[in-house]
This record gives C-alpha cells, sequence and structure tokens, in this order.
C-alpha cells in the first residue's frame, strides 16, 4: 500500500514537471521548427558574463552595506577581560562561557572578578 501510494505521488509529480519544462526546453527533431546550433553565438556569452559579473557586483556591494549598517560594535575593555580569561568556557562562573563572564565584569560593576575557577586569580 505504502509503495503504491509513492508510486502514485512520483508519477504525479514526473507528470506535472513534464507540465512545466516541456515549455522550457525546445524540442527538435525530424518536422521541428527548432534547429539545433553547432556554436553558441560569441555575443550571448559576452551578454551572459556581463550580466553575471553585473549581478555579483551588485550583491556584493549590496552585501558590504548591509554587513556595515549591521556590525555590532564592541568595548575593547570586554575583549582585554576575555584575553585574561582561560578561555575554557565552563560557565563555572554562572555566565555563558567566558565571553558572557567578560561583559558581565565590563558592563555591571556589581558582578565580582575572582569567580572564574579555572582561572583562579
Amino acid at each position: 500500500m505504502f509503495e503504491h501510494a509513492v508510486h502514485m505521488i512520483t508519477r504525479t509529480l514526473v507528470e506535472l514537471m513534464d507540465l512545466f519544462i516541456s515549455d522550457l526546453i525546445p524540442q527538435a527533431g525530424v518536422g521541428g521548427s527548432i534547429a539545433a546550433m553547432e556554436k553558441v553565438p560569441v555575443e550571448v556569452v559576452y551578454i551572459s558574463v556581463v550580466f553575471l559579473a553585473g549581478v555579483g557586483i551588485a550583491f556584493g556591494v549590496s552585501l558590504a552595506f548591509i554587513a556595515s549598517k549591521f556590525t555590532v560594535k564592541m568595548d575593547p575593555r570586554v575583549e582585554q577581560v576575555r584575553e585574561v580569561l582561560p578561555g575554557a568556557n565552563c560557565g563555572a562562573c554562572g555566565f555563558a562561557g567566558c565571553m558572557g563572564y567578560a561583559e558581565a565584569v565590563v558592563g555591571n560593576p556589581d558582578v565580582a572578578t575572582h569567580l572564574c575557577a579555572p582561572g583562579k586569580s
């Protein structure tokens, strides 16, 4: 029963794909109006290369703009504190890893600076 259902679904999908793809693929053969070309015209290759280069440049510029717009600015003191910590990311201090502890130490003066068990003093 399961195999029959899979076969029916597969056959339906193949028929649907044939409906859409048959218009995209040129049909060449006896009595067909489309002739196969031996070579692609150079103009088509040039237009394709220029179009793809333009799309690549446009996406690259837009990604660079978005990256600069949504950049996260970090306090340099957080990185200094993070360099002092051992980097074990064990959570023994009660924070989510060494970076979380460093951000808490810099951002909140009430957080004790001696909570890191692996780093000791």
